[in-house]
């Protein structure tokens, strides 16, 4: 005889996060437990990658133009602290560097954006985007809370904060979402104070998110956790044949997470609790789920323990 177990749907949460445009903003646009809400209405952006350093300034707005025709509402970018100030203590917003020329250009074609702020990009950029001279002239500890690395990350946020005034969602402009940091998966109050120091010189957004792969301990109410799935991970298990992670991809499940994501980065098990009834605070809503913990021919998936998703 078979059973189905069907649990109820979590009562939906409002007001629970510091999130949400001002009552004094053009566009409303505000978030719950299960949904993003645009004007009173749940809104599914698709959202598409373009990285404005990377391409010569002339050409964004067809690049922006062939994104838009294909669907996409929602353009994330990520900033490399290593392009913009390749020399320390010279911060470089020009040319194919011009930040808010690229934001200016995404409010012209209406299209909703959002800043990928670092200082730690990742982004297969050199060093994850850190200047060589951080890593081989400072003596500090990066992506941490020590003082004297964020002594030289206030600058740059600050001048950042300046490209970007009156950019904002709730100045009319289209930033809709901030992220600070990326893949860090075991220091929570690192990005607190990131989240921090990018509100104290004046950037605001109604939206705060963090990467949140690979069970990444993430803040709670403070940043929105993101995750992701790849439909073909090339680099893992190359000496057995087609990536085994990837698989769940292609069915329906309540998984949200892909731990093969960032996986070059974790030396260590994450420090994430896994899914607990603070997933149910952020949308979309995750659950932990079953999964075989092996393959059909014997393989081993590795562990799947419930901390392991989220």
């Amino acid at each position: 005889m078979l059973s189905l177990h069907a649990p109820g749907t979590p009562p939906v949460l409002t007001g629970h996060l510091p999130m949400g445009s001002s009552d004094t903003a053009p566009q409303s646009l505000t978030v719950d437990s299960q949904s993003l809400i645009r004007d009173g209405r749940p809104w599914i952006p698709v959202m598409g990658e373009f990285h404005f350093s990377r391409c010569p300034a002339a050409e964004w707005r067809e690049e922006l133009l062939k994104m838009k025709a294909g669907g996409i509402d929602l353009v994330a970018t990520y900033l490399f602290w290593n392009q913009h100030e390749n020399e320390r203590g010279t911060l470089r917003f020009d040319g194919d560097l011009d930040l808010r020329r690229f934001v200016e250009l995404c409010a012209e074609l209406d299209l909703a954006l959002v800043v990928r702020l670092g200082p730690w990009s990742h982004g297969e950029c050199r060093n994850g985007g850190h200047p060589d001279w951080l890593l081989n002239e400072v003596d500090c500890t990066p992506r941490s809370d020590d003082p004297a690395y964020l002594a030289l990350v206030e600058p740059y946020y600050r001048r950042i904060a300046e490209e970007l005034r009156g950019l904002f969602h709730d100045d009319g402009g289209p930033i809709v979402a901030l992220q600070v940091e990326n893949e860090l998966y075991d220091n929570p109050g690192h990005l607190t104070t990131l989240r921090r120091m990018a509100e104290k010189f004046g950037m605001r957004a109604p939206l705060w998110t963090a990467t949140a792969w690979g069970a990444a301990d993430i803040p709670q109410d403070t940043l929105l956790p993101l995750y992701g799935g790849y439909a073909e991970e090339f680099w893992v298990d190359a000496e057995t044949g087609p990536a085994r992670e990837m698989r769940r991809h292609f069915f329906f499940t309540p998984i949200r997470d892909d731990h093969a994501i960032g996986a070059d980065l974790r030396i260590a098990d994450s420090t994430g609790t896994g899914p607990t009834p603070a997933a149910t605070r952020t949308p979309p809503a995750s659950w932990a789920a079953a999964w075989p913990s092996r393959t059909t021919d014997g393989r081993s998936y590795g562990p799947r323990t419930p901390q392991h998703w989220r």
